[in-house]
Order: C-alpha cells, then sequence, then structure tokens
C-alpha cells in the first residue's frame, strides 16, 4: 500500500483504533500522551508506519537527529506509527496510532490509513484531541466528542460526553470523519478540555479523564495509577500557587460557579496573559511528576 511501510502482519480482532495526532489538535499533550501511556501500560507492538515523505514539509517540521563525537547516531522524521494489542479478555484488540497532525495531503492521508483499517478489520476508529478552555482545574475535566453517523450519538450521552457545537478551524479529525463515512467505518473524535491557564506542562488530570472514557468506551482495564498520581501532584502545586496568587484565585472561583450553575463561561479574563505567566513560571519553578 502506497505511503504505508507495514513490519509484521498480525491477526487481529475485531480491532479499534485509537489516534492523537501530536501538534494543533493536542493542547496540553493530551491526545499524544494519552495514547502514549496506553502504549506503554498495555506494551503495544510496533508492526507499521505511515511514511512521512508526502506529507510533511521538513523545511518546517524538521527531522530530528541525534549526534555524537561527530558521528550521526539517528536521525527522526515526523511519525505516525501503529502498534497492536492483543485483548485477551475482550472482543476487540486495539490499534494504537502515535502520530503528528500532517502538513500536507490530508486527503490522501487520511484515505491511506481508512484503507489500513479496513485491511485489518478495524470496527470503529476513536480519535483523540486537545484544546484549550474556560474551565476551573478544580472540577472533573470536560470530554466532548462527535461522531460521523447520527446512531453513535447516543453512546457518547451514555458515557457522559458532551455533544460538540462548533464553527472554524477544522483538524486532521475532520478530514478523517468525512473518510470514515465514505468507507462505512464508524468513528468517534474525542476531545479534552484543559484548563486555558495550564499551558505549560502536559496534563495528566485531561490525560485521566479521557483514558477513563476510552475504558468504559472500549470494555478494556488499563491501570491509572501513575496518572492519578501525576494529576493529584498538578492538583496540589496548583492549589499552592491559588493560596498566593489572589488573580489566579478569583478568576477560578469565578470559573467554579459558571461551572457548578451550568452557565457558560464568559470570555478571557483580563490579564489572561499575566495568568499564564504565573502558572508557568510557578510550575517551571515547582517541576511536576512524569506518567
Amino acid at each position: 500500500m502506497d505511503n504505508l511501510v507495514l513490519l509484521e502482519t498480525p491477526e487481529l480482532k475485531r480491532p479499534c483504533l485509537i489516534a492523537a495526532f501530536a501538534g494543533w489538535p493536542d493542547a496540553a499533550e493530551v491526545a499524544s500522551r494519552s495514547v502514549n501511556y496506553l502504549r506503554h501500560k498495555l506494551e503495544a507492538k510496533r508492526f507499521a508506519e505511515l511514511s512521512p515523505e508526502e506529507f510533511f514539509d521538513f523545511a518546517q517540521c524538521r527531522p530530528m537527529v541525534v549526534a555524537e563525537e561527530g558521528a550521526l547516531r539517528r536521525l527522526r522524521p515526523p511519525s505516525n506509527d501503529l502498534y497492536y494489542w492483543k485483548n485477551q479478555a475482550g472482543e476487540h484488540d486495539l490499534i494504537l496510532l502515535q502520530g503528528t497532525e500532517p502538513q500536507l495531503k490530508w486527503k490522501t492521508f487520511a484515505d491511506t490509513l481508512i484503507r489500513f483499517a479496513v485491511q485489518f478489520g478495524v470496527v470503529r476508529i476513536l480519535a483523540l484531541g486537545g484544546l484549550y478552555d474556560n474551565v476551573p482545574h478544580t472540577r472533573q475535566p470536560k470530554v466532548t466528542g462527535l461522531v460521523n453517523a447520527v446512531a453513535l450519538r447516543g453512546m457518547l450521552q451514555d458515557h457522559g460526553i458532551g455533544l460538540v457545537n462548533y464553527q472554524g478551524p477544522s483538524s486532521i479529525h475532520s478530514v478523517l470523519l468525512a473518510a470514515c463515512s465514505r468507507a462505512r467505518v464508524e468513528m468517534l473524535s474525542l476531545w479534552g478540555h484543559a484548563p486555558f491557564y495550564v499551558r505549560s506542562e502536559a496534563n495528566p488530570k485531561v490525560c485521566l479523564a479521557l483514558i477513563t472514557v476510552l475504558n468504559r468506551l472500549l470494555g478494556v482495564t488499563v491501570g491509572l495509577e501513575d496518572l492519578e498520581g501525576a494529576a493529584e501532584q498538578m492538583d496540589s502545586m496548583l492549589e499552592r500557587l491559588m493560596a498566593e496568587n489572589q488573580h489566579l484565585r478569583s478568576h477560578v472561583r469565578k470559573l467554579e460557579e459558571q461551572h457548578d450553575a451550568a452557565i457558560a463561561p464568559e470570555g478571557l479574563p483580563e490579564g489572561t496573559d499575566q495568568i499564564i505567566r504565573d502558572v508557568e513560571e510557578f510550575l517551571r519553578r515547582e517541576g511536576g511528576g512524569s506518567y
């Protein structure tokens, strides 16, 4: 298949494909970190990749190199790697796509991925995304979604996932949704909402919310202890900052009131840039847990 490199052809049982794309649709790295967490927890095996040559402008998205003592040791272009995991206890194996949103030929990229999915009998694609929102970090993170078939909306609502209402610039998710509709492959696009004022760190609390939703949707059990610990650590640091930063404390309390009353948040407050800088500086100073 053009643009696809297969390292292995495993026999998979009605797999679901979970995809994350670094870049614009990955605010707070919640999508790519979630798939990376799943990949390590499940010990998923790499078996394919989408060739980057057709989909990236290397002058804008440059390959990464490792050089040691004057010798080139590694050259790593932007990647879209595929991993599989065989589920011994359930009806669906998993394929994980750890990727980067392409810069070029989105339709070709989507068609290639869909042909791959059909070849391996994928029954559903779940693409993860992250966005910054005017939400408080002190409440359960919001997860919203959109689907390529009206019949799937009930699945979102049954699992407490809000329905997306949006007009504006789109990501590769939208192109994949359209391609899946043409190929009659079910697809869900799930978005974790990260507080706008926490930008310097990958957000483990939103990752935790996304993977919890995936556990329920897919009927799998992935241990969450590492994420729970990292989320508690970040919450603790932000509470300490709120105790000393009246501007942040006031804004978070207002967001809490709006959230609890189900009132749509107003626009970003005056001094937004300063709030973001204060949080970034504090988190850099305090450090964070890994996950």
